[in-house]
């Protein structure tokens, strides 16, 4: 998938290749395995979507400023910081004017990005638990999994449909079929 990066259409193709393996053959010894790559996968997918889209629009600089506003070499913005910019920018009606401001109330913008975006909370947490080592136990479900799997589907739609009310132009330059094809 070009606007993800090279190696986009990998993530995406070993995300639906977990689904497959539990939608086709059902194996409990895999399953916490392939319910975990499809939700992470998922995670990323979204975070990449972000990233692709403030690319698209000319604004990843921007969006860098906004987050990183001391220029600190070791701090890379993840799906909340992102997303919350995102959200900020194009969707928020009072627009906070720094990072600080902006999650000063990090509750309030959780509960803000969960409306907009539902499934966002559920995905973020199962990331982060899983980047501290923890599997959440809605990876013991491959309908869980798959819902969640659906929801990030749906907020990378919704993501291009928010961006396309201000810049007609920016489309994804690979549909979600043509990457696992």
């Amino acid at each position: 998938m070009p606007e993800l990066g090279r190696d986009a259409p990998v993530l995406i193709a070993a995300s639906f290749q977990a689904r497959e393996r539990q939608r086709v053959t059902p194996n409990p010894e895999t399953l916490r395995t392939d319910c975990t790559v499809m939700i992470v996968f998922s995670v990323f997918y979204i975070e990449a979507t972000v990233d692709a889209i403030a690319q698209k629009m000319h604004m990843r600089s921007q969006m860098d400023a906004f987050l990183n506003p001391k220029r600190d070499k070791h701090y890379h913005p993840g799906l909340r910081h992102k997303l919350g910019w995102f959200y900020n920018e194009f969707v928020a009606v009072d627009k906070a004017t720094t990072k600080n401001q902006l999650f000063k109330r990090e509750h309030h913008l959780t509960r803000k990005l969960q409306r907009k975006f539902p499934g966002y909370a559920s995905l973020y947490k199962f990331r982060n638990d899983v980047s501290h080592g923890a599997i959440g136990a809605v990876a013991d479900s491959f309908a869980d999994a798959k819902e969640l799997r659906e929801q990030a589907k749906d907020i990378r739609s919704k993501l291009y449909s928010i961006a396309r009310r201000y810049d007609p132009s920016v489309n994804p330059d690979t549909t979600y079929h043509e990457a696992i094809a």
